[in-house]
């Protein structure tokens, strides 16, 4: 589908994403595992999921990775999200004990960031945890491009826009 997508309509190859909730984000998990010079990066919110088989990908080829999970997930345990940022640093060769801890990522109380950079100091994974977070998506309801619509079953409203942010580790968005 991607590569029809390349080929008939001469989309640019450098923006090529994948973002996933739940059994999406397994998906999706295995989808940059399988394909991880295909996608530019990709997010996984609250993903149950291992990597099924290790690509043989150098390290310089391994895809941005966001993982995204909530503290109080009854759902997906958070040390699904520990399990994961094991796999993806294993596979850009970064040692999982080296990374960087922002407490109040972004200036939100509930939200607490690691960041493993790579030896050319580019953020490769960020793994972000929300305190009080249960098996759902972020939003910060309205209707601006900086809001996250209405709220429902899925969502959650802690003043944050998850899908916004997305766009803005994808490089799709200018950031702030």
């Amino acid at each position: 589908m991607v590569d029809y997508t390349l080929t008939t309509h001469h989309i640019d190859s450098s923006k090529i994403f994948i973002t996933g909730f739940s059994a999406g984000a397994a998906i999706s998990n295995a989808m940059l595992n399988a394909y991880p010079t295909l996608f530019n990066a990709g997010a996984l919110f609250s993903a149950p999921s291992k990597l099924f088989k290790p690509n043989n990908e150098q390290s310089i080829d391994q895809p941005k990775v966001a993982i995204i999970q909530g503290h109080k997930d009854l759902v997906v345990p958070k040390g699904n999200a520990k399990r994961i940022v094991k796999q993806w640093t294993k596979k850009n060769q970064i040692a999982d004990s080296s990374f960087t801890v922002t407490e109040k990522y972004l200036d939100h109380p509930m939200l607490s960031a690691k960041e493993f950079y790579n030896a050319n100091q580019e953020l490769k994974i960020i793994s972000i945890t929300a305190k009080d977070l249960k098996h759902k998506l972020m939003i910060s309801p309205g209707i601006s491009i900086h809001k996250g619509g209405i709220l429902d079953f899925h969502t959650i409203d802690l003043n944050f826009h998850s899908t916004y942010w997305v766009a803005q580790f994808f490089g799709l968005l200018d950031t702030p």
